[in-house]
């Protein structure tokens, strides 16, 4: 067991799944360690779906998988010498503040040691140990073991300084943006994908399968299975993939050899006005993304401030954590220095201050359809416009 208490309680109501709730009850009862083929038994579970639960306990934090190589620590260091490595360490100890703020508590001493075999083996800087803290916990996953998995992982990759950690970490943003896209056109909105599900989602993310072709093989998958299976849809991925099949007119014209050409088969409402929405924050997305890039070629200025300001706002950080406040009140008013320096570029290419701004049509959901798991009324609003347009024009509803 990783988690207690509160926070255990926390991860749980996160994961939403029963199943996980048993067997992280199970584990309490057996004092924190069990077998997983013996909490199967004693929940009346098959092995995939007690699988599917450890998965989920360990995704959370609430546990870890005993087949895991232990973590990584200095058992040289005794208490006085990581309290002089800190003291004495300006860049350490700068590591261990930010650890501390990070967590809401003081490290334990083996949890030093832990961090400090991190420091040492790695030689990551202070700013790419705090890019690592800052993405564990945006991924909701923030436990030092979790940070310890990510920093050798990355460190076997061949990363280590702050702009590669942080061109990484957008790398991994984006890909984690669109498993959460293809999570919509699969129906799940409230709960993570678990360790298996995370494969399949990789794979189809990395292959770079159009909405339009997950969605007819969800549809396809579902019509035979009577609910979503996904090995059995990645069976239909992959022999469209092997057929050289990109989109949804090609499988259909296989599917029907020497048909006379037909309409499209229709969409229904929910899914036409989803991958509106989709579209069209993509697009956006997109837009901006391709702002900055003609920005950065188009004043080198432009690309040094924006350097400068993810170093300054990772240093604001260090700052705040450490206590300085002297130091940080300098490096807000250098944040806002290079603002300025971003304001004054745009005014200088002769574009408005706000070229480079999000402007979603809904402010509340941001274009997404869904606030939390519940759906917006601009969603809602979309549905029966696109309800009353196929009435009037006599397409079927299909809701």
């Amino acid at each position: 067991m990783r988690l207690e208490g509160r926070d255990a309680m926390r991860a749980l109501v996160a994961a939403c799944d029963a199943d996980a709730a048993l067997l992280y009850a199970c584990l309490v009862a057996e004092g924190g360690k069990m077998a997983l083929a013996k909490a199967a038994q004693a929940m009346r579970l098959d092995a995939p779906r007690a699988k599917k639960a450890a998965d989920l306990l360990v995704l959370y934090g609430l546990a870890a998988d005993a087949s895991e190589p232990p973590p990584r620590e200095d058992p040289e260091m005794a208490p006085a010498e990581l309290a002089t490595a800190r003291r004495q360490d300006a860049h350490f100890r700068a590591i261990c503040d930010c650890a501390d703020r990070a967590f809401g508590r003081v490290l334990r001493i083996d949890e030093l040691r832990r961090l400090h075999a991190m420091y040492s083996d790695l030689g990551m800087s202070a700013e790419a140990m705090m890019l690592l803290f800052q993405h564990c916990r945006a991924q909701n996953m923030l436990t030092l073991r979790n940070v310890e998995k990510f920093a050798y992982k990355w460190a076997d990759e061949g990363l280590s300084t702050y702009d590669e950690i942080e061109r990484h970490i957008k790398m991994l943003e984006e890909r984690s943006l669109r498993t959460r896209q293809i999570l919509r056109l699969l129906g799940i909105y409230d709960r993570k994908p678990s360790e298996t599900e995370q494969k399949y989602l990789d794979k189809w993310v990395a292959s770079d399968y159009a909405n339009e072709l997950l969605a007819l093989a969800y549809d396809k998958t579902v019509t035979r299975c009577g609910k979503l299976e996904w090995r059995y849809m990645d069976k239909i991925l992959q022999s469209w993939h092997d057929q050289g099949l990109g989109t949804r007119d090609e499988v259909e014209r296989l599917d029907r050899p020497g048909a006379a050409k037909s309409a499209p088969r229709a969409e229904t409402v929910l899914a036409a006005v989803t991958q509106r929405f989709e579209k069209k924050r993509i697009e956006r997305e997109r837009e901006r993304e391709r702002r900055l890039a003609e920005l950065r070629e188009r004043d080198g200025r432009f690309a040094r401030a924006e350097r400068d300001l993810n170093l300054c706002i990772s240093k604001m950080a260090r700052a705040e954590a450490q206590g300085d406040r002297e130091g940080a009140s300098a490096l807000l008013r250098e944040r806002e220095r290079l603002y300025t320096t971003q304001a004054q570029i745009l005014r200088d290419c002769g574009l408005p201050p706000d070229w480079l701004t999000d402007k979603p049509d809904c402010l509340r959901c941001g274009d997404r359809g869904y606030i939390g798991s519940s759906m917006c009324d601009c969603f809602e609003r979309a549905c029966r416009d696109e309800e009353a347009r196929r009435k009037g024009t006599r397409e079927p509803v299909g809701v």
